[in-house]
Parts: structure tokens; sequence; C-alpha cells
């Protein structure tokens, strides 16, 4: 499979560029980068450059893997639509018109969308959701937030981001 990696000079980037290397059927199709990274023209592995055409790095894979801000996910996931290339994307902080671009071009390419990849938060939120569901009906979960405190940051570390449950007795008149 070859894969192109959007934010390739970042840490999640230079994650998934050593994981592609270490895969057997993977290869770097594609490293890219916004266009004013100092990163661009630099070796990401494997003798591909670091680039910031994004239609030529898309269309050079099977699957884009996205780890970038809002925006540019966005034109990615236009691209990828547009040239029939999978996405992955761990990009947070997308507002509500940038979901729904990404919903539309998941109806043209298979994206899968997680704004947390790490297996153990994703298990938390599992139980989380299960608990809440067990909770007294006259009882509403309405929020989960987790945060994700600055010295959590790192790919290697290995702390569980902040998880709180807003669940509230709804008022009720007397």
């Amino acid at each position: 499979m070859k894969i192109a990696i959007a934010g390739a000079a970042g840490r999640m980037g230079q994650m998934l560029i050593a994981e592609i290397a270490r895969t057997e059927g993977c290869t770097l199709a594609a490293a890219l980068e916004g266009p004013g990274s100092n990163k661009l023209g630099s070796d990401a592995g494997g003798g591909v450059k670091i680039v910031s055409d994004a239609a030529a790095a898309i269309g050079a894979a099977d699957t884009i893997i996205d780890f970038t801000v809002p925006a540019a996910t966005v034109a990615h996931a236009r691209i990828a639509a547009d040239k029939g290339v999978a996405m992955v994307i761990g990009t947070t902080g997308l507002n509500p018109e940038q979901t729904a671009a990404v919903h539309e071009c998941a109806k043209k390419t298979p994206i899968l969308w997680a704004a947390n990849m790490s297996i153990g938060v994703n298990v938390l939120l599992s139980l989380v959701e299960k608990t809440a569901s067990m909770l007294d009906p006259a009882k509403s979960c309405r929020q989960l937030r987790c945060e994700l405190t600055p010295e959590m940051q790192t790919v290697q570390d290995s702390k569980v981001p902040i998880c709180r449950v807003d669940c509230r007795v709804p008022r009720r008149e007397i």
C-alpha cells in the first residue's frame, strides 16, 4: 500500500513514517507539509522528499494519513475525494462547517476519522458511554470533554487525557 503522510515533519508524522518503513507491504508514497514549512525538500525517509503540493502527494498514494490543522485537513479531504484516495484523519479542532465538509468528502471516498487515535482513550470513551447508558434515566449525560494537558502531548507519553462527563439531573418544577 502506498501511503502519503500530511504533517510529515511533525511528531506524529515522523512516527507514522517510521512505522511505514517497518511495515511489510507499505511504502511511503509522499510526505506533505504546508507551503511555509522549513522542512520542504528534506528527506522524509527512503529518499522521499517533503513537498507542499497536496494534489501531487495525495495523487501518488492509495491512502493519505492526515495529522495537520483543520483547514489543511479539509483541503486534503477534498483532494482525496476527487482522486478516490482513502483517508485517515487524526486532526482535531474542526468546526461544524469543516466537519460537514469532511462528511461530504466521505460520500466519495473512504475516510476513517478519529480525533484521538489512542486505543486507551477510545476504550475509555466507550466505557464512559456504556456507563452513562446505565445511569438513572432521570439523569442525562450531555457532554464528554477530554483534555490533553501540554505535558501529555508527546507520542511516547503513556498518560491518559483527563475526561469529564457532565451528568446533571434535569430541573423540575415543584
